[in-house]
């Protein structure tokens, strides 16, 4: 039987829908950071004014102690964040922008070895997907080969060739969520930035900036570990899908292919390890994109263990109340033989928390 030849199909989504996204992303961070900064500039400068007036004022009453030096230091650096927070084109041009294409820059260093644009990124994501698509269409081609002498495709082989499609689409299309969603993340928290940090003017309100600090890096090296994992996987990936390539045709094809079902699955299961890693490194907090299935799992375990422990304890009220009947008739009034009951329950679950009668 012939054999279909393996096509290279070039796909540009993800590049391409890295483009669009980037333009709207960073057209968002300069509309809305120059929105926020216009409508705080006359509250961060009342701010300064104060905080210099109340220094002057307790430097004449001698209510601090604090050489002169120290004082005019102190005035000086809250001046340069002003500076830098309440000034559209120094916020925009020296924080704003570099952040936001650091992450790009930054992948391509991890994953490829060489500096680049930041959609070499996603050009990286369409390779890979260009590459689990012609090891799809080889272990379709050997179907064909196996299959029955009225030119019916072998059943099991085909279905095997949508399990390798599907699996290695879903890691590659997992890598690009978390790339997406951390410039997404990136992008709103650049466009709020000016006031966090004008929060640096006071000692009470500086944990914001730093939180806001520690989240600024988390994204950023979710994307730089999502871009080495998938370096990585996708390169031993790669190493089976030529060593398949050549044994199209043999019978010794299928074995050699399942190994990229396994590979891609694995990779598909460090990746959503990624965003522990990223908020160890930057200490601040992950986003929990797995988190949600791991909380329904605990809320739908609380909600079973708390329906088998009601019905215990129902049985256990039920049976210290005949036992008090029956062993202390005289002891309690009817009226409080059920409460009697309700503390001897609890004292079993929690006796630290039962009230004496």
């Amino acid at each position: 039987m012939a054999t279909s030849s393996v096509v290279n199909p070039g796909f540009t989504f993800y590049s391409d829908f890295f483009t669009k996204i980037d333009g709207v992303l960073s057209s968002y961070v300069s509309s809305t950071s120059s929105s926020i900064i216009g409508a705080f500039t006359g509250t961060a400068t009342t701010l300064l004014m104060i905080y210099v007036a109340l220094w002057g004022w307790m430097m004449i009453r001698g209510t601090i102690n604090e050489p002169l030096r120290d004082g005019l230091q102190r005035i000086i650096k809250i001046s340069l964040i002003w500076g830098f927070a309440m000034s559209v084109g120094t916020y925009q041009t020296q924080i704003s922008s570099w952040v936001f294409n650091a992450p790009g820059d930054a992948a391509a260093l991890v994953s490829t070895g060489s500096s680049s644009s930041p959609s070499s990124e996603m050009n990286f994501l369409d390779n890979a997907q260009d590459q689990i698509y012609m090891a799809y269409q080889n272990e379709t081609n050997q179907a064909s080969q196996d299959g029955n002498a009225i030119g019916i495709p072998d059943l099991g082989e085909e279905i095997f060739a949508y399990v390798i499609l599907v699996v290695g689409s879903i890691m590659v299309l997992y890598g690009a969520f978390l790339y997406i969603l951390s410039l997404v993340a990136l992008a709103v928290l650049l466009a709020i930035g000016p006031i966090f940090i004008i929060a640096l003017f006071f000692e009470a309100s500086k944990p914001f900036f730093e939180k806001w600090i520690g989240m600024l890096f988390h994204y950023v090296f979710v994307v730089m570990l999502t871009a080495a994992v998938l370096g990585i996987i996708l390169s031993v990936v790669n190493g089976y899908i030529t060593s398949a390539n050549g044994s199209v045709g043999a019978t010794t094809f299928t074995s050699k292919a399942f190994p990229i079902v396994i590979i891609s699955l694995v990779g598909a299961l460090i990746l959503m390890q990624v965003q522990t890693k990223a908020s160890a490194l930057s200490g601040g907090v992950a986003l929990a994109t797995m988190g949600m299935f791991a909380a329904t799992s605990s809320f739908l375990k609380r909600g079973a263990m708390g329906t088998v422990m009601a019905r215990r304890n129902a049985a256990r009220f039920k049976a210290e109340t005949r036992r008090l009947k029956r062993l202390a008739p005289g002891l309690y009034p009817e009226g409080r033989i059920a409460g009697a009951a309700a503390r001897a329950v609890a004292s079993k679950i929690n006796p630290n928390t039962i009230k004496k009668a």
